[in-house]
C-alpha cells in the first residue's frame, strides 16, 4: 500500500521534532523516526488501529494509530491502495479540535 501525507500531517510531524529539538537532537530525531516506523506498520496492516471516534459520519473511516504510550495519535484512512495520513495529534490536546 501507498502512503500519502496531508501537508498538515507533515506539519505536525515538523512542529514535533521541533518541540523535542530543544530536549535534544538525539530526542527529537529517535521520537520523529518512531512515528514513522510505526506508521510504516501500516502498509501491511492498515486496519490494525481503531476507529477514530471525533471523526465518525465522514466521508471516510478515520483511524487513530496510538504511538509512545498514548502521547501521540496518528489520523489517516484508507482509500483503495492508499493510507491517507491526515494529522499527527498530540494526545495531551482537546481530541475535539481534531473535527
Amino acid at each position: 500500500m501507498n502512503i500519502i501525507w496531508y501537508d498538515t500531517a507533515r506539519e505536525d510531524l515538523d512542529n514535533i521534532y521541533e518541540f523535542y529539538f530543544p530536549k535534544g537532537v538525539h530526542i527529537a530525531t529517535r521520537i520523529y523516526n518512531l512515528i514513522l516506523d510505526e506508521i510504516e506498520i501500516l502498509r501491511t496492516h492498515p486496519y490494525m488501529a481503531a476507529v477514530e471516534p471525533y471523526l465518525k459520519g465522514r466521508e471516510y473511516i478515520f483511524r487513530s494509530l496510538i504511538i509512545k504510550d498514548g502521547i501521540f495519535k496518528v489520523v489517516y484512512f484508507v482509500d483503495g491502495n492508499n493510507i491517507v495520513i491526515t494529522r499527527i495529534w498530540c494526545c495531551r490536546a482537546n481530541p475535539r479540535d481534531l473535527a
